[in-house]
Parts: C-alpha cells; sequence; structure tokens
C-alpha cells in the first residue's frame, strides 16, 4: 500500500469535518473506514483549529447534592451528540 496523497488527506480532513463538502462516494468510503478503526473526532482538537469552545458551564448552588450526576450527564449526553460539551461546577 503506498502512502496517502495530500489530496486523500485534504478529502478526508473535509469529510470528518462537519459541513465539509465531499461527494457521497467518497463520504460513505470515509464514514466506513472511521467506523472500522473506531475513529471518534477529538472535541479538544476541533476547538483549538476553530477557536470555539463548544462548552457549556452550569453553576449549582449545591454541588454536593445528589443531583449533580444526573444533571452533568443529562446534559452531557445530550450536548455530546452536537459536537459540544459540558462542564458543572
Amino acid at each position: 500500500m503506498s502512502p496517502p496523497t495530500i489530496g486523500v488527506v485534504a478529502v478526508v480532513s473535509r469529510a470528518c469535518t462537519p459541513g465539509g463538502h465531499v461527494p457521497p462516494a467518497d463520504r460513505e468510503r470515509i464514514d466506513e473506514a472511521a467506523q472500522a478503526v473506531g475513529y471518534r473526532p477529538n472535541i479538544v482538537a476541533r476547538s483549538l483549529s476553530t477557536r470555539r469552545a463548544n462548552t457549556i458551564a452550569v453553576a449549582m448552588t449545591r454541588p454536593g447534592t445528589r443531583s449533580l450526576p444526573t444533571v452533568r450527564n443529562g446534559l452531557g449526553n445530550e450536548l455530546q451528540a452536537t459536537g459540544s460539551r459540558c462542564s458543572c461546577f
């Protein structure tokens, strides 16, 4: 197998970027390969390149209560689907 060219790397990068324009056949092949190797986007790396944290901070008045894990997990699950994350304190 030959090493990937810069053109191939560019297409894969666009396919992994939300809103990136890639031909449907290429996107399907890239998505299958990404799923096969267990690829997951790194939210921190994306925030560095876009200069957007996509983080919602939640200040709780009584963080020691039992509701904190429920709130954190619920928000975290919902936000993860949008590419965002939650920070509770």
